[in-house]
């Protein structure tokens, strides 16, 4: 999936199907936020040198396209869109096994202090740690 830089296959369990007979809806939040982690790991944003510093989930939304079935495997990319001053906008999207379009989202991810419980900027090494995933 070009564009994407961070991508993770994962198989569709029977598990997570819902009573309807397809992957419940919670499970493609599931795959965005493990794909979203192994951006932050990437870029070193889990490992930021402060332990009151880190980042938050501070809007997600998803837009489902197609169903997906058991069984089947799954492709989730992600990608940065837009950095700001203290925030970054990610979109990821979910690709069944046949390479069709099934939930496409975005999120918004803020640097966040949370002794003093407010954003803080993106700093110069971190936003260019983002730009080179972007």
């Amino acid at each position: 999936m070009e564009g994407y830089p961070v991508l993770r296959d994962f198989v569709v369990h029977w598990g997570d199907m819902d009573a309807l007979g397809h992957v419940n809806n919670t499970r493609h939040l599931r795959w965005m936020e493990t794909v979203r982690v192994d951006f932050f790991q990437k870029v070193e944003l889990r490992t930021i040198k402060s332990e009151t510093i880190g980042p938050v989930l501070a809007s997600l939304s998803i837009d489902y396209h197609k169903p997906i079935f058991y069984p089947d495997n799954v492709t989730v990319g992600t990608r940065v869109a837009h950095i700001g001053n203290s925030s970054f906008r990610m979109e990821n999207v979910v690709y069944n096994g046949a390479g069709e379009l099934c939930a496409s989202g975005e999120c918004i991810i803020v640097l966040f202090d949370f002794e003093n419980s407010k954003s803080v900027p993106l700093s110069d090494e971190m936003r260019n740690a983002i730009e080179s995933l972007h």
